[in-house]
């Protein structure tokens, strides 16, 4: 069929990469998590024939732009002029498809750094492949919007699935959490002298073996084993040994081994270090399971509950006495909130042990009204055992020394 083309119509989707980063500066360990925007154009060739029908080809993806959530979030203009069907040449069979163009650059595959500004969009130099001849539809619609394939580095986040909202009351929730005294909450830290602004709690951890001091009294500190690399096993046995002397009673497991950024071990290599490092102290304290993030990646690499799942049934002759899970999230307040309670829930209904959530953050608005919201719930749960909000720092939970607007809400 002889055909001309139609210049090129582009179609902007845009997919959310959520690990939500947070950083607190001045110490070891330090958490960073950011939310990252990737925005994908495509282009797409339409073409008419000499019987006036259409011929609309493949979407091709020309420019891939990745961004931090926290900066300006670009935007790629609809192209202002309508484009305009061209007919057929009569003095010749066919004519020369028009050339689109593609980035000069591929997009980084490495977790951008956080910036003020948005990457401005690549300039473009190939050409576009030439147009299909199936016979279109009626009507031409437009692609389906497509992602790029995140890096297992990049934690992928959904909106939580349709459920049945919680079905214990708010008002038994908080008779719940004013008989427990606050022996659920808990604080994660850096310095240790911010705890005590962060009243009522009754244990804190760092990331680490030791405490760094600072503690108040009547705290217990929970020691951390990190990862299974040299730096953080050397010194372990006789730290967590002197933690144990002092009154810690509970030792937590490997921080987000299912990420990258964070210990990245497989579900083989925990097994492994749990055996070799944390199983002998076994009837001696209880044991918090590896601490793993809120993906959902059910082989391998395995992220979240199927990565815990998979240690669970893989790790023979362990002894974990409580699951450790994190969570971060920023759908809208109300959706955010049951994605919450559904995903600490499952944890539990998936490993049928007690649940700590050590680390969460509500990044989508209000932080306060999140934990109005989740709070009461999680005083509420019988198989929640102790929950930190992230974290004891100025400007998250403290502010000028004392407690900030979302510090408040904490431990109202």
């Amino acid at each position: 069929m002889r055909s001309s083309t139609l210049s090129s119509i582009a179609f902007l989707a845009t997919s959310l990469l959520v690990k939500d980063v947070v950083a607190a500066p001045g110490a070891v360990d330090i958490r960073k998590r950011e939310n990252y925007i990737i925005q994908v154009q495509e282009e797409v060739v339409v073409s008419r024939g000499t019987d006036g029908k259409y011929t609309t080809g493949k979407p091709v993806a020309v420019a891939t732009v990745t961004v931090p959530a926290s900066a300006p979030t670009p935007v790629v203009e609809d192209p202002k002029d309508t484009p305009k069907v061209v007919d057929p040449p009569k003095e010749t069979p066919s004519s020369k498809p028009i050339k689109v163009v593609e980035p000069t650059t591929k997009p980084e595959t490495k977790d951008p750094k956080p910036t003020s500004q948005a990457p401005p969009p690549p300039k473009p130099t190939s050409e576009a492949p030439k147009p299909t001849t199936e016979a279109p539809k009626p009507t031409p619609e437009a692609p389906k919007p497509t992602t790029a394939a995140p890096k297992p580095t990049t934690l992928v986040t959904s909106a939580a699935p349709p459920s049945e909202p919680s079905e214990e009351p708010v008002a038994a929730a908080a008779k719940v959490q004013a008989a427990s005294g606050g022996a659920k909450r808990g604080v994660a830290y850096n310095d240790g002298k911010l705890v005590k602004v962060i009243s009522g709690s009754s244990w804190a951890y760092n990331w680490a073996a030791t405490s760094g001091g600072g503690l108040p009294s009547g705290v217990e500190y929970v020691p951390l084993l990190w990862g299974d690399q040299a730096d953080k096993t050397n010194g372990w046995n006789d730290n967590v040994q002197k933690a144990i002397s002092a009154g810690s009673k509970h030792v937590l497991g490997f921080n987000e081994p299912d990420l990258g950024s964070q210990a990245h071990m497989s579900v083989d290599a925990s097994v492994t270090a749990w055996k070799k490092w944390l199983q002998p102290l076994a009837g001696k304290v209880k044991l918090g399971s590896p601490a793993v993030t809120n993906g959902n990646s059910q082989q391998e690499p395995y992220m979240g509950i199927p990565y815990l799942k998979q240690f669970l049934s893989r790790c023979s002759g362990c002894t974990i006495d409580f699951v450790v899970i994190h969570w971060y999230n920023n759908n809208p307040l109300d959706s955010a909130v049951q994605y919450f309670k559904d995903h600490v829930k499952e944890a539990h209904d998936v490993t049928g042990k007690p649940v700590w959530i050590t680390e969460f953050a509500y990044t989508g608005g209000d932080e306060a009204a999140f934990l109005k919201k989740v709070i009461p719930w999680l005083e509420a749960q019988a198989y929640v055992e102790r929950y930190s909000y992230f974290m004891a720092a100025e400007g998250k939970l403290v502010s000028g020394g004392g407690l900030s607007t979302v510090g408040k809400a904490y431990v109202a």
